[in-house]
């Protein structure tokens, strides 16, 4: 069951309060607070009894069926209701586009529109849009160097190899050959992308259009991404239809942190420095 918590930052959280439909947030939720912050050198919030009292980071974060959304706020004498909270949520939308943070006008305005459609949501619906559109004009295919045990000698033969496993079979050469296919680390960036998002998201709109896509998807090996396959990218005219899915792809695949105990509360953080953002569009 998803819920939404919405606070404005340096504001406090804690286990008793209340969520969307009226339920305590619980300390497994402050627990997970904790231990996210204690990994990131304690710079988005500070522990306080039963809670945390966030600092200047605006953003999202979700933790199994629970989305904490935190929205910037420069009138403190005002009072957090629920329509305040709707126009501050709006506010932060615009402040990451005119950062270039997020294509809010890529979004469609009834998913803006949405009273708990969470910041969150709208990432990973853009996300959805830009895969979407790659595979209607169909993905680029690469010159790949690929090692497998073949009925046909092909490339290089691998003799170690080779022996180790085609010693009874004949019939068969281990080779290194080249193949021209879409198994390359930016199909595969976008692969487990969308594997992430099937696994954190609650909306049952977006896991559906998640499901239809893997379907379109052609055959691609699951890899673990980590920052340096990012790094590894080089963009060019072929590729450059791929920047903005690529660019949200690493925002989500090097902010998710999975449940390591089988668990449910998957988490991941999309959380911007307020200040920055402020200096960026001029609005202080």
């Amino acid at each position: 069951m998803s819920r939404l918590i919405q606070v404005f930052e340096h504001d406090k959280l804690t286990s008793k309060s209340l969520c969307s439909k009226g339920e305590e947030l619980g300390d497994k939720i402050i627990d997970k607070l904790w231990q996210y912050n204690d990994s990131n050198k304690n710079i988005y919030f500070e522990a306080i009894r039963h809670g945390v009292k966030f600092k200047n980071f605006v953003g999202v974060i979700q933790i199994g069926g629970t989305t904490i959304e935190i929205l910037p706020k420069a009138d403190k004498l005002n009072t957090a209701s629920d329509s305040e909270k709707d126009i501050w949520h709006k506010v932060l939308l615009k402040m990451l586009a005119q950062c270039k943070k997020i294509k809010v006008n890529a979004v469609s305005e009834a998913s803006l529109r949405k009273r708990n459609h969470s910041l969150l949501d709208l990432y990973f619906e853009l996300y959805l849009s830009e895969v979407k559109q790659l595979l209607q004009k169909g993905l680029i295919k690469k010159y790949n160097y690929k090692n497998d045990n073949v009925l046909a000698l092909k490339g290089r033969l691998n003799f170690a190899k080779n022996i180790e496993q085609n010693l009874i079979r004949q019939e068969r050469f281990f080779t290194t050959h080249q193949v021209y296919d879409y198994d390359h680390i930016a199909n595969q960036i976008l692969y487990k992308a969308l594997k992430v998002l099937k696994t954190i998201s609650n909306n049952s709109f977006l896991i559906d259009t998640i499901n239809r896509l893997l379907l379109d998807f052609p055959e691609i090996k699951e890899v673990e991404i980590k920052k340096a396959h990012f790094d590894k990218l080089i963009s060019n005219r072929k590729t450059a239809a791929y920047n903005e899915a690529i660019k949200i792809a690493k925002m989500i695949l090097l902010n998710y942190s999975p449940d390591i105990k089988g668990g449910d509360e998957n988490m991941l953080a999309l959380l911007f420095d307020i200040n920055p953002v402020l200096n960026k569009i001029g609005a202080y």
